[in-house]
């Protein structure tokens, strides 16, 4: 993703950029200290002008103003200037020069460095800040394709009810049929059987179907009886799937809710419906959630990290050069 490509480089940025003895800025700082030392001892004007050049270089340091990156260039030249000013060995001159210029080197370096890592961060905050509403784009698609499940099982549920009863009503015709063509003996029973299927067709599936006959009626007798049950487990079936469906959607909501106001600790608690959880498209969305919070909350901690460094670092030269 680009927002991590970024915030990769930032990362690299820092490490090249280094922390006070590593990187540029161990390069920047053993240039200073080694044209401190040419200084030492010298002309009390010209170390008023190096202790103004370290002055600049401070400032910058702690504010990070272009402002103060011309003064350093600026007080450099000088410095030059003074030391050909002192009329001394030209061996020494040149050293001092190249010291100077060494410094100047050092010190544009670290200047690119920051300029570059400023960028690059300002970049990477950008596309950090597209994930938000690109998560709650995909927790309006998700409620979007679970309300339209529940649809699909509510048309499912009633195309089964109606098949359920037309079967029903069909056993109750053939039923009432059989009875007229045989012998009372089978009235009773029969008449049980059409109250059996009325009260199915009300509704109760605690309803069963109960015939002593060795005949064709408990046969019919049976087959309302599994009927009726496989209704009564479709039913349930169906119920929990709502029940999951919508305890799915709620929890989604709310941990996108969680996510948009910056709370990054917390995860969903993936249970899957427990047929097939592995497969369910509900589970993988929810573990995507979790691993993309986790992924923006370890990079917020890593910039974090490492801002702390870079002041830690600006404290350390800070203490340095006073």
């Amino acid at each position: 993703m680009q927002y991590e490509t970024e915030f990769l480089a930032v990362v690299d940025l820092i490490e090249e950029k280094g922390f006070v003895d590593t990187g540029l800025e161990g390069e920047f700082r053993d240039a200073a200290h080694e044209l401190e030392a040419e200084l030492e001892g010298h002309d009390a004007a010209l170390m008023v002008t190096y202790l103004t050049l370290r002055r600049d270089e401070k400032d910058y340091l702690l504010r990070g103003e272009e402002q103060y990156v011309t003064g350093v260039h600026n007080t450099a030249n000088n410095l030059k200037q003074q030391i050909q000013a002192l009329g001394e060995d030209a061996t020494e001159t040149n050293s001092h020069t190249t010291l100077i210029d060494a410094y100047l080197t050092a010190f544009d370096g670290l200047v690119a460095a920051n300029d570059e890592i400023a960028v690059n961060t300002e970049e990477f905050r950008t596309h950090a800040h597209d994930i938000s509403p690109l998560a709650e784009q995909i927790a309006v698609d998700a409620e979007e394709h679970l309300q339209t499940q529940s649809d699909n099982i509510d048309r499912i549920s009633n195309v089964v009810t109606t098949s359920v009863i037309a079967g029903l009503v069909i056993a109750i015709i053939v039923g009432v049929t059989v009875s007229i063509l045989m012998s009372r003996n089978i009235t009773n029973p029969i008449r049980h059987l059409t109250q059996v299927s009325q009260a199915v067709a009300t509704g109760d599936l605690e309803v069963e179907a109960t015939v002593s006959n060795k005949d064709e009626t408990r046969l019919l007798a049976n087959t309302i009886n599994l009927m009726v049950t496989r209704l009564r487990e479709m039913l349930n079936t169906e119920q929990k799937q709502r029940e999951y469906l919508e305890a799915t959607v709620k929890d989604y909501v709310t941990y996108m809710a969680q996510v948009s106001r910056g709370d990054l600790k917390t995860r969903l608690a993936i249970n899957g419906n427990g047929h097939g959880a592995s497969d369910d498209p509900l589970m993988m969305l929810g573990n995507q959630l979790n691993d993309t919070t986790a992924a923006i909350q370890s990079m917020i901690t890593n910039i974090r990290d490492a801002a702390s460094n870079l002041s830690a670092a600006a404290s350390e030269i800070l203490a340095a050069t006073t």
